[in-house]
């Protein structure tokens, strides 16, 4: 999954939808962190704080879809491209992981998708 094909995704679901995927990205991260427990250096460190900072802005933009909050509420096309580019900022491994769990919960999502008709 791309950014454009993320982007697309998350700005056609509605909020209740977007908080399942939101959560599913997140648990689905923190699985793929797990991936450079095992690593030594700065690279495995440098992977497990990108992914930190990842989770860190989709949660808080989880918080605001539940709160209501729009004031600090990032557009979908900038929370994805944020993600995206932290997940860039590190070898092919980060946005290999970073790509599989974005696929993950839209494939959770689309199986839970609530009928629009």
């Amino acid at each position: 999954m791309d950014r454009q094909e993320a982007t697309q995704l998350l700005s056609h679901l509605s909020s209740k939808d977007q908080t399942r995927f939101l959560a599913d990205l997140a648990h689905e991260l923190t699985i793929a962190t797990r991936s450079f427990y095992d690593r030594d250096g700065r690279d495995a460190l440098a992977a497990t704080k990108l992914f930190n900072e990842i989770q860190h802005r989709l949660l808080a933009q989880l918080g605001y879809i539940l709160t209501g909050t729009t004031k600090h509420r990032f557009s979908d096309a900038a929370l994805v491209d944020t993600m995206f580019e932290w997940a860039e900022m590190q070898s092919g491994l980060v946005l290999d992981r970073f790509t599989r769990a974005l696929e993950y919960a839209a494939a959770r999502c689309n199986e839970d998708l609530e009928p629009t008709d």
